[in-house]
């Protein structure tokens, strides 16, 4: 909604920033206790992290709706989270262990 009435629309532009806001503020305090856990002091916030997420996330519902595919938000989400093993990973320079992927639904059918 926010993408198409953000302009013309204030007060649906500010649900939405209320909402995503919101949702993202949830993280924030995981974060933070990643970060101290790993005696970061990073040149980013965990606000500003919690609010890529939301980015990523949101995009991805988006492009699994126009691809009619959830796959893609599957596939997001790995980046997501493959980014995230990144930045808090306690050798910067050590290889991650990769995880197998669960799949949890079937893709979608296409109907015409």
């Amino acid at each position: 909604m926010v993408q198409e009435a953000y302009d013309t629309h204030p007060a649906i532009r500010d649900a939405c920033n209320r909402s995503i806001s919101e949702h993202a503020a949830t993280l924030v305090p995981d974060i933070e206790e990643a970060m101290r856990r790993r005696g970061m002091l990073p040149d980013w916030t965990a606000e500003g992290l919690a609010l890529y997420a939301q980015a990523t996330l949101q995009g991805a519902f988006i492009l699994a709706k126009a691809k009619h595919n959830r796959e893609v938000a599957v596939a997001s989400i790995d980046h997501l989270r493959r980014y995230l093993e990144l930045l808090f990973s306690k050798q910067p320079d050590a290889p991650l262990q990769r995880t197998k992927r669960v799949r949890r639904h079937k893709p979608l059918r296409r109907t015409r």
